[in-house]
Order: C-alpha cells, then structure tokens, then sequence
C-alpha cells in the first residue's frame, strides 16, 4: 500500500521547480524597497504604542501594589 504522508514531502520538493525570475528593473526594486519601507514604518509605529500602553499599565500596576496595605 502506498503511504501517500511518507512520499509526498519528497515528492513536492523532487518536483517542485519555481517558474523562472525576470530580473527586476532598478525602478522596481526601488518601488518594493519603498513599499516595504513604508510597511516597516507603520509596523514601528504599532509597536511603539503597544509598549506605549504596556508601560502605562506597568506603572499603574505598580502603583496600586506599592499604595496596597500590607496584610498579615
């Protein structure tokens, strides 16, 4: 019996052939390196505002155990 799970990783990767690349124009690479740049930026800036809100939630935490009356 054929067991299709064991062969078929091998057989992908012995039969998978990437269609061939045209070489990109500087233009494009420059669009793309812009486009990425631009994705780069915005993932930073939802960065900074989560550790932004993290850091607030850090230091009201903080505060409430240090103003939290110590119990027997």
């Amino acid at each position: 019996m054929f067991n299709f799970s064991t062969y078929s990783t091998n057989w992908l990767l012995r039969n998978y052939q990437e269609s061939p690349k045209r070489p990109k124009s500087l233009k494009e690479t420059v669009e793309e390196l812009n486009k990425n740049q631009i994705k780069m930026a915005d993932t930073i800036t939802k960065l900074n505002t989560a550790i932004d809100k993290q850091t607030k939630v850090t230091e009201k935490l903080l505060e409430w155990l240090q103003n939290a009356p110590n119990k027997p």
